[in-house]
C-alpha cells in the first residue's frame, strides 16, 4: 500500500505513528491549519510566477477563518458520520486564542473545518482532503463570498453629485470683484458747482470793485 505523506515523513525519521484518537482536537487543528495553507499556496503558486506580496494577500484571502467557516458550512451535506464527529469536535473546542478578524462563531468553525483537515492528514488519506478542498472552493466560487473576487474601486459606488457649473471667461467673478472693491481707495467727490453761481475768489473781486465806486 502507498503511503501518505505523514507516514513517509515519519517513517523517513523513525518515528512510530500514534493512535488517531490520543490526539486533542486542537492539535489536529494545528497540523491541519498547516496542511489546508500548504494545498492554497500549491493552488496560488500554480497561477504563476508573482511578487511574494501579491502571493501573500492571495493566500491570505482563502486561509483566514472566515473563509474557512464557509468553507466547512459549504461541505458539511458531504462529510461521512466520522469525519462530521471530527468536525464537530473541533468545533465545540475552547480555544485561548481567538482570530482577530473573524466572529466568534466563524472562528469555532473554522477550526472545526481545521481538525478534519489535521485528521484526515495523519489518516494518511491525503486525497480526501484533496477533494474536499476542491469542491468546498468550486461552490465557494458560485457565492458572493467568494473571496478571490475584484471589487470595484470605492468611487464608483459614490453616489455623484449635481456638478456646479463652471463660469465662462465672459461672466463678472462677484467674489473677485469684492475683494477688489475692498481694497480699492475710496475717493470723496467733490459737490458740483453751478454754472451760474460765482466763485469765491470772483465774489470778493466784485466786492472791491463796488466799493471804489
Amino acid at each position: 500500500m502507498e503511503k501518505g505523506i505523514n507516514a513517509a515523513i515519519l517513517n523517513q525519521f523513525g518515528i512510530a505513528p500514534k493512535d488517531l484518537r490520543t490526539y486533542s482536537p486542537l492539535a489536529l487543528a494545528y497540523i491541519g491549519d498547516g496542511i489546508y495553507d500548504l494545498i492554497i499556496r500549491s493552488l496560488v503558486m500554480g497561477e504563476g510566477n508573482a511578487s511574494a506580496n501579491r502571493l501573500h494577500r492571495q493566500t491570505s484571502r482563502l486561509v483566514k477563518a472566515e473563509t474557512q467557516a464557509k468553507l466547512i458550512e459549504l461541505l458539511r451535506s458531504e462529510l461521512s458520520e466520522e469525519e462530521e464527529a471530527v468536525y464537530r469536535r473541533g468545533r465545540n473546542a475552547k480555544s485561548p486564542t481567538m482570530a482577530k478578524h473573524a466572529t466568534m462563531s466563524e472562528y469555532r468553525r473554522a477550526t472545526g473545518f481545521e481538525a478534519l483537515m489535521g485528521y484526515l492528514y495523519l489518516k494518511d488519506d491525503f486525497f480526501r482532503i484533496l477533494e474536499l478542498v476542491k469542491l468546498g472552493l468550486a461552490r465557494l466560487k458560485e457565492t458572493p463570498d467568494w473571496p478571490m473576487a475584484k471589487k470595484q474601486p470605492a468611487a464608483e459606488h459614490e453616489p455623484k453629485g449635481k456638478k456646479q457649473p463652471k463660469a465662462s471667461g465672459n461672466e463678472p467673478q462677484i467674489v473677485q470683484q469684492a475683494q477688489v472693491a475692498e481694497n480699492e481707495p475710496q475717493i470723496v467727490q467733490q459737490p458740483e458747482v453751478a454754472e451760474n453761481e460765482p466763485q469765491i475768489g470772483q465774489q470778493a473781486e466784485a466786492k472791491d470793485s463796488i466799493q471804489h465806486n
